[in-house]
């Protein structure tokens, strides 16, 4: 057996394909080919999966980016609204109708649609010094664990608030000073509460694929 056989039957061995040599080098030659096109196509189908998914999580960052400055414009503003009604109420006692109401479903809309961006970026407090102490796999999986139990939680929320939305439209209710319709508002909480499931499953596909890496490195090693 040469050097280049070798050095093939150890990358297909290490490639995780089962590869028995023959005495017929004839089905040999057979049986490394099969094997080596069948490796070259899981790999560009692999690279593939990988491009498109790669594209679809640029996408999605730049949209959830979108939303969060959308929710920095809308904060800014209500801090404006707010100086300004504190001054007017200062100066001529009476302040700007709605204020509380816009302030306090306004509140509801920024957050819910910063949730993706926040948790894209990685600006969610994560208390892990129970993590740390333990090895890097049995971290990853429990991790990747309660991303699980996160995202189920929160579709249940979602599918709850979508609910709503019907609710709340076919009711025609309002708010109590500006008769802003409640469907407008939950409507807005559910797209970034959609968003931020996204965000939790890309996530997940990123530890799923250091999983992946750690693994292949314990193999090697």
């Amino acid at each position: 057996m040469n050097v280049k056989r070798k050095m093939l039957i150890g990358a297909l061995w290490r490639s995780g394909e089962h590869y028995e040599p023959t005495s017929c080098w004839h089905d040999d030659l057979m049986q490394v080919l099969i094997q080596v096109l069948y490796i070259h196509l899981k790999f560009s189908m692999r690279k593939v999966a990988q491009k498109t998914m790669n594209k679809f999580v640029s996408t999605f960052s730049m949209m959830a980016s979108w939303l969060a400055k959308l929710s920095g414009i809308l904060l800014l503003l209500m801090c404006l609204l707010v100086c300004v009604h504190v001054i007017m109420r200062g100066f001529f006692n009476t302040g700007i109708l709605g204020t509380y109401e816009l302030v306090q479903y306004g509140m509801l809309v920024i957050v819910s649609l910063t949730l993706a961006e926040n948790e894209l970026t990685g600006g969610n407090i994560i208390v892990n010094f129970l993590l740390d102490k333990m090895k890097p796999r049995i971290s990853s999986i429990l991790s990747i664990s309660m991303y699980i139990i996160t995202i189920l939680f929160m579709s249940f929320v979602l599918y709850n608030q979508v609910n709503m939305v019907g609710k709340k439209f076919a009711d025609g209710s309002v708010t109590g000073t500006l008769a802003i319709p409640h469907w407008i508002l939950v409507l807005l909480i559910c797209i970034g509460l959609f968003f931020f499931i996204i965000a939790f499953i890309i996530r997940i596909y990123s530890m799923l694929s250091d999983y992946k890496k750690l693994k292949d490195q314990e193999a090697y090693s």
